[in-house]
């Protein structure tokens, strides 16, 4: 196989360097002519590099004669000396020069960057070797060595009928292996164990032959156990446990005192208590749960702690902006990337010229008047978009609870999403008609 002269840059080693020039004069023959030669040398030069520069740097003499070419290139890139390594050395690199199983029948790229089979290039680095041997190793003492380099079974399909008394022929009748006997042999390497008696049996037993009927030997006969089949074990249905309680509505309030109260007065006398009348309405406080009944707090993240944090978060820190153009234009921007992004609800933009929410404003236009009006007694022209109106919902009904003002729990800076995934865009609430402050709940 030719290896393709590639164009010279000069930035290699003076050793690169002098293989490319010879593999450039190989490439001539004697009937080319002198430009021709000169033509080549300067063709194949890399452009803008390091020889290119040389050689217009070059003087004109020294680019009239190939042989002067060649003696100004032997100057700047000079011909290395041969250094003779110690003999350990070599044997050492021998004993390293391994072939493994898997390997052989793989191509693989030598020294030079040629496609060569696996056994090819062990081949070429052995011959390299054995060549740094004084006299080449002629006695062929290191055969030993040699041939642990290769797996076993390689070592099994070198010829043996021939007269293989030096080192050439025998590395010639390595590199001539069939092809087909190295597939065979990875493919009995890739079955395992069960490939060689099995080869066996395939490679001696004939279609015609005569069947071999295996020998009777004198065993005790003995009666094979039978299992029985048990009868499948009983287990009883886990019957379910029917609740404690009777299933609790939150949308549907209990109105009036409880059952086991409609027959006894609470002043201890014996007249019955009338659902009509004022005093007896249900005297308990409302249902602790966050979406319990009128005026509780919207809880979509089902974490109260976390609610008031980013409640009061809301308040004290909200993004709002003036309600002139430049203000508007700074509200879309941001509000554009709110939606684009994670929607961090700590960050959420407000409505140019809103207030902060939970300063008990309007939900629906997000102002605050004097008196304060409620969602359902705004008559602004333009509403805030919805999923404004259930963040403003939101944090009033954490920072003003109707009915009962708990204190607000520690809190942690775990980050969450106080919607729970839920989209607060598609959020329906019972009490679109809250407004701001406290409701009597009755």
């Amino acid at each position: 196989m030719t290896k393709t002269l590639e164009l010279f840059r000069g930035d290699c080693t003076a050793e690169k360097a002098q293989v490319w020039l010879r593999t450039l004069e190989g490439s001539f023959t004697e009937s080319t002519k002198e430009e021709t030669k000169l033509y080549k040398f300067e063709r194949a030069l890399y452009p803008g590099g390091a020889a290119e520069k040389w050689w217009t740097d070059l003087q004109a003499g020294d680019k009239s004669d190939f042989k002067k070419v060649v003696k100004a290139f032997d100057a700047k890139w000079p011909m290395p000396q041969y250094v003779a390594r110690p003999q350990a050395l070599v044997i050492n690199e021998i004993k390293a020069n391994k072939l493994r199983l898997e390997d052989v029948g793989q191509v693989v790229k030598d020294e030079d960057g040629l496609e060569v089979l696996a056994l090819q290039a062990w081949v070429q680095r052995t011959r390299k070797l054995l060549a740094d041997i004084p006299n080449g190793d002629v006695g062929m003492l290191l055969m030993e060595h040699v041939r642990d380099g290769l797996p076993i079974g390689v070592r099994k399909l070198i010829p043996t009928g021939q007269t293989l008394d030096t080192w050439e022929k025998w590395l010639v009748a390595v590199e001539a292996i069939d092809l087909h006997a190295i597939n065979d042999l990875r493919e009995e390497h890739r079955l395992g164990p069960a490939a060689g008696p099995l080869a066996h049996v395939l490679g001696t037993t004939h279609l015609l032959s005569p069947v071999r009927t295996p020998p009777v030997r004198n065993t005790p006969q003995y009666t094979p156990h039978v299992a029985r089949l048990s009868q499948p074990e009983f287990i009883p249905t886990r019957q379910p446990t029917p609740p404690k309680y009777p299933p609790f509505t939150p949308s549907t309030p209990q109105r009036g005192p409880p059952p086991h109260m409609m027959g006894s007065s609470t002043l201890g006398g014996s007249a019955t208590m009338r659902p009509g009348n004022l005093f007896a309405r249900y005297p308990f406080p409302a249902p602790s749960s966050p979406s319990a009944g009128r005026g509780g707090p919207a809880s979509l993240g089902g974490d109260p702690t976390r609610d008031a944090e980013l409640a009061r978060t809301l308040n004290t820190n909200p993004r709002l902006y003036a309600a002139d153009a430049a203000g508007k234009q700074r509200y879309e921007a941001d509000m554009t990337s709110w939606m684009a992004n994670a929607r961090d609800y700590a960050a959420f933009p407000f409505s140019p010229g809103t207030v902060a929410p939970g300063s008990k404003e309007c939900w629906s236009c997000g102002v605050l008047t004097a008196p304060p009006h409620g969602a359902g007694s705004c008559t602004a022209s333009t509403r805030i978009p919805r999923v404004e109106y259930n963040v403003r919902r939101f944090v009033g009904q954490i920072l003003h609870p109707p009915g009962q003002r708990a204190g607000i729990m520690q809190i942690n800076d775990t980050p969450y999403d106080p919607f729970g995934g839920y989209d607060p865009e598609q959020a329906i609430f019972e009490d679109e008609e809250s407004g701001n402050g406290e409701e009597l709940t009755y």
